[in-house]
């Protein structure tokens, strides 16, 4: 198997993935990049024919896959870490948002679950 490299095709770039298949196969994963698998015999060139054979397809799956994307990334809280709940953003001279102390063994899921388990900080 060859190692994968970026192929441009337009304005982005595809990924070339060989295997053991007999078939070309296309793909947008759920980080936007796109990906054509393909068997060990499918040259660059083939695979920037399909992507360009299926971008409105390709498009399609990137702009549903944006609007679906979270505003913010998810984030993992570590112990004693202090983060705000809730908070719209403020203007200067507006009290501070109200922020939550988490144990150790308290995740996000749990949290979401039951508020007992995090203690409101004080300011």
């Amino acid at each position: 198997m060859r190692p994968s490299e970026p192929i441009p095709v337009g304005g982005t770039t595809i990924t070339l993935k060989t295997s053991n298949r007999t078939t070309l196969d296309l793909d947008v994963t759920t980080t936007g990049k796109i990906v054509v698998r393909g068997p060990h015999s499918t040259t660059d060139s083939q695979a920037a024919d399909l992507a360009e054979r299926r971008r409105h397809w390709i498009y399609r799956k990137l702009t549903r896959l944006a609007a679906r994307a979270p505003l913010d990334p998810p984030r993992h809280i570590s112990t004693g870490e202090t983060f705000t709940v809730l908070a719209a953003r403020t203007s200067s001279g507006s009290p501070p948002a109200p922020t939550w102390n988490c144990p150790s063994s308290t995740t996000k899921a749990k949290e979401a679950a039951t508020r007992s388990t995090c203690s409101a900080a004080q300011p």
